[in-house]
């Protein structure tokens, strides 16, 4: 029915007490519900028409407005990078008939002019619901017009070009008493952007990137930085249904670098370039490796350092002739003796070791030492950031 997108997609469950409350609250436009557009949303019915009268006497035949309100939700949505827009409204219920009408956002007086009608709706669809298209309405790249008016017409108005950080209001009218709830699913054109460069020099270089779905350890994307283009990377992604990736970035030579992002955080990264700077590996050159955790006074990793033990892995890989040392490096606790302090540092300098001799990597390219808290970074830490820093794992270069 469309053209294949890239998009974002999740599932955002809200039990059914809380759909009630929401739904009822959001009838009114100055109420406006506003909506991540890379999540997938569900919500039960709503309830009436709200406070106000944004929207009455269109008449029958309008193909840009509801003839009135009936029971209508109001979203609001701000759009992540420059793109087209399309979506799906999908009842629940085919007896459900679920209509559309999309507004550009502006000030405070965008309320007061939608219903004034000086401002009018970019896209509306109005006509029936079908039982072949399941209720379905919405946004679509197939579409023929912009706006569809009441009657046995198309379900889908054309998907709209917009850009990025504009706002628009979506109200939805369902005509029916005590219906049921409905999901609005976006989809969009999503790209990432970085910029890969020498630490050192500034110079832009060509690195592998790969994007991992951490929730299932599977690999969504590959892409190149462009040392011609000042090192910049730009790649559509498919990210559904993710809570939180790795952007791993590798350049044979280098350290690599790796970066962990959540569903809020991965936003900038699709908004604007972040820059990333590796280093060279050098002889005699030691890095920290990054989100390497333990559980308390355990050898045993927790499972958010995956993305840091296979960062080192690839470098490993990806470098034939390194030999490194690792390094296990405690915080200072009263409670526990020396003795058992480096023990405990030399273990956690074991288990990055065993990971690596479990993926292939030859066991006469690594060594260990445990130095317990005799380096500590923040010899008086004063809050739980400084103490984690003093539980690090390093890599010191023995050979290159």
């Amino acid at each position: 029915m469309r053209a294949i997108h890239f998009y974002l997609s999740l599932l955002f469950p809200i039990a059914g007490f809380a759909q009630q409350a929401i739904d009822s609250i959001h009838c009114d436009c100055s109420k406006a519900l506003s909506i991540p557009i890379y999540k997938k949303h569900h919500h039960s019915a709503p309830k009436g028409r709200g406070a106000v009268m944004e929207i009455e006497h269109n008449g029958m035949k309008n193909g840009k407005y509801f003839d009135k309100e009936h029971n209508t939700i109001w979203y609001s949505i701000t759009i992540p990078n420059d793109g087209l827009l399309t979506f799906d409204i999908i009842p629940d219920t085919l007896k459900d008939d679920y209509d559309f009408m999309l507004f550009k956002q502006g000030g405070r007086g965008t309320c007061d002019s939608i219903q004034a009608k000086t401002l009018l709706p970019m896209r509306a669809n109005i006509s029936h619901n079908a039982p072949a298209t399941r209720g379905i309405t919405g946004l679509s790249t197939h579409a023929r017009f912009d706006f569809n008016k009441p009657g046995a017409h198309d379900h889908y108005s054309k998907a709209l070009p917009v850009k990025f950080g504009d706002r628009y209001l979506l109200v939805l009218d369902n005509v029916y008493e005590k219906g049921k709830g409905h999901t609005v699913k976006f989809y969009f054109d999503f790209k990432l952007h970085g910029i890969v460069l020498d630490s050192s020099t500034g110079k832009p270089l060509t690195a592998t990137i790969t994007l991992t779905d951490l929730r299932s350890n599977t690999i969504l994307s590959k892409s190149k930085s462009d040392s011609l283009n000042n090192g910049l990377f730009e790649f559509a992604v498919l990210l559904e249904d993710t809570l939180r990736w790795d952007l791993n970035l590798s350049v044979p030579g280098y350290f690599s670098e790796s970066a962990v992002f959540t569903q809020k955080s991965i936003m900038a990264l699709l908004q604007r370039p972040r820059v990333f700077k590796l280093r060279k590996i050098e002889k005699n050159r030691s890095f920290a490796l990054k989100d390497i955790n333990f559980f308390p006074n355990k050898d045993i990793f927790r499972p958010t350092s995956t993305p840091a033990l296979q960062n080192l892995l690839h470098v490993m890989k990806d470098n034939g002739s390194l030999k490194i040392l690792i390094e296990g490096h405690t915080n200072f606790d009263p409670n526990t003796t020396k003795e058992k302090d480096l023990k405990l540092s030399e273990n956690r300098a074991m288990a990055v070791k065993k990971y690596l001799n479990d993926n292939g990597i030859d066991n006469d390219r690594i060594a260990t030492r445990g130095y317990g808290s005799t380096r500590m970074i923040y010899p008086n830490p004063r809050t739980p950031d400084q103490q984690q820093m003093n539980m690090r794992v390093e890599i010191k270069v023995e050979d290159y």
